[in-house]
């Protein structure tokens, strides 16, 4: 394939390299090529479809295109090589040392964003990108969203992709988990304080993972000990070590669909209610009965 793509023509057109780049592509990321060209050529995607026939290539655009269309098919992902991505309803910036924002983790988004109450907080707890939180608080500016990371350089990520889409209706704390998060917070909050979460889960002994895309994402990002569980589970224990669940409020959290039947069990042993909002989606809510 790279002897293919890599053509050094000087006046090659970007729709030869296109045709190239599309059949390298067209079974893993079928609108990778375009993508790519509008980022290294400052093209928008009308401009790509109407005048790629005539648009010639030069040796350095031509080495920069090659070069992230190489990164692209190494397994990185189209996000990480481009440094941006969108995601719901916002634009992130994104670096090494964030986990690229999946799909499944915009039913987090849209969950919150239909069933908070009005003028509620959120905690988006080890935010990453900032990815849930900003998507969160841009789509209810009615909401305050609290944004924690243990990871500063991630936190500082998440500050400039709050700039990058001129949040306001939001806070920054660092944190491992909620542990440096002032009580007041989410303790006799009269608008109700909710808890979302999409921790690393994957547990390193898993034979179905497609260990060469996630070796370029950062592994503090991705793994956790306990059956992938730990981290979650250190979550719920700060949550209801401060009593900060209550009956009409809740925790939201991201996990592989072979975990649901572990994490229903602490659940259960925690006097916790699960539901299933999707396969990676679970809400955990407080047992009704204990409060009576």
């Amino acid at each position: 394939m790279s002897n293919q793509v890599r053509v050094k023509t000087v006046n090659q057109t970007l729709e030869t390299w296109l045709i190239k780049a599309r059949k390298a592509t067209k079974d893993t990321n079928p609108q990778a090529p375009e993508l790519l060209a509008g980022r290294i050529l400052k093209l928008s995607k009308t401009d790509i479809r109407l005048h790629s026939k005539e648009v010639k290539l030069n040796i350095k655009s031509l080495h920069k295109l090659d070069n992230l269309l190489g990164r692209l098919l190494a397994g990185r992902t189209l996000s990480t090589v481009l440094k941006t991505t969108q995601f719901h309803n916002i634009n992130l910036k994104i670096n090494p040392r964030v986990l690229s924002p999946r799909a499944e983790t915009e039913q987090l988004v849209e969950y919150a964003i239909k069933n908070v109450q009005e003028s509620a907080t959120v905690l988006d707890i080890g935010t990453g990108s900032g990815a849930i939180g900003l998507s969160i608080a841009k789509a209810r500016p009615d909401l305050k969203v609290v944004l924690t990371d243990i990871n500063r350089d991630a936190l500082n990520l998440a500050k400039c992709n709050a700039s990058l889409n001129h949040l306001k209706n939001i806070e920054f704390i660092s944190s491992n988990l909620i542990k440096k998060v002032d009580q007041s917070i989410y303790i006799n909050n009269q608008n109700g304080t909710y808890f979302i979460a999409n921790l690393p889960y994957v547990d390193k002994s898993w034979t179905d993972i497609n260990r060469k895309r996630l070796s370029f994402e950062p592994r503090s990002a991705l793994f956790s000990g306990n059956k992938g569980l730990q981290l979650i589970k250190n979550l719920i224990d700060q949550i209801l070590n401060i009593n900060a669940l209550a009956p009409d409020n809740w925790l939201l959290i991201e996990h592989d669909p072979k975990q649901f039947k572990e994490l229903s069990l602490y659940c259960h042993k925690n006097k916790l209610d699960v539901e299933k909002i999707s396969e990676f989606i679970s809400l955990l809510k407080i047992k009704q009965s204990i409060t009576n």
